[in-house]
């Protein structure tokens, strides 16, 4: 009976943040429908709605189990409930290992590949840069853009890595720039528990993960 009481509340709390999301994306698409929407509620009724699908996947997380409840999760999630409020949305995701440069970043990851820092972030740079015409053109039909890592990544990480911000920032020079930045951070404990095997050369580094996780919160 104790388990069937707990079991119920889960599914009940599951159910109201379900209902948060769509009334946080009906409170967005309202927003958009305006004349002229200011850039300051535009950011506010996007975060209530990111907020909203984070509390749902920590949710399911909790009772599922599930491997990871990161970026990937929550920028697939994002971009479902803005298209179930007809918002024309499209979600690119960094790097891109499907692209010629993506495949060679892929290698160097996974320890098959041996490059200084300037080089390999010039590949992350540059593998940004091949879908750099989907990109603008999604940005310039108004469309809501989705990206799960995007140039403020590779700011981070090069500067961990020991690389000068003003040179990282000119790698992307011409692309479009972030409205809104949403950063997810976990602790490196947890991080390490959602993922222990197949991690990259980056994610496998406890110390240089550490510093990631600090250069973030100073940004």
């Amino acid at each position: 009976k104790i388990e069937k009481t707990k079991k119920h509340k889960k599914k009940k709390k599951r159910k109201e943040e379900k209902q948060k999301i769509i009334d946080a994306a009906a409170d967005l698409e309202e927003t958009l429908k305006d004349e002229n929407p200011t850039k300051e509620q535009i950011e506010e009724k996007v975060k209530t709605l990111t907020d909203a699908s984070h509390k749902l996947a920590e949710a399911m997380y909790k009772k599922e189990g599930g491997d990871q409840a990161g970026k990937k999760t929550q920028s697939a999630m994002l971009q479902r409930k803005l298209r179930s409020a007809k918002l024309k949305t499209r979600l690119f995701s960094f790097p891109d290992y499907t692209t010629p440069i993506g495949k060679e970043i892929d290698r160097y990851l996974h320890g098959k590949r041996k490059y200084p820092a300037q080089v390999i972030h010039c590949l992350l740079a540059a593998n940004r840069w091949e879908r750099a015409g989907e990109v603008i053109t999604s940005h310039e039909k108004n469309s809501v853009v989705i990206m799960n890592r995007y140039r403020e990544s590779n700011l981070v990480y090069g500067i961990t890595n020991g690389l000068k911000l003003d040179w990282l920032e000119k790698l992307d020079e011409g692309l479009p720039k972030s409205d809104l930045v949403i950063v997810l951070d976990v602790p490196q404990k947890e991080s390490f528990a959602r993922k222990k095997q197949n991690r990259d050369k980056f994610e496998k580094n406890k110390e240089f993960s550490n510093k990631i996780s600090q250069e973030i919160g100073r940004a």
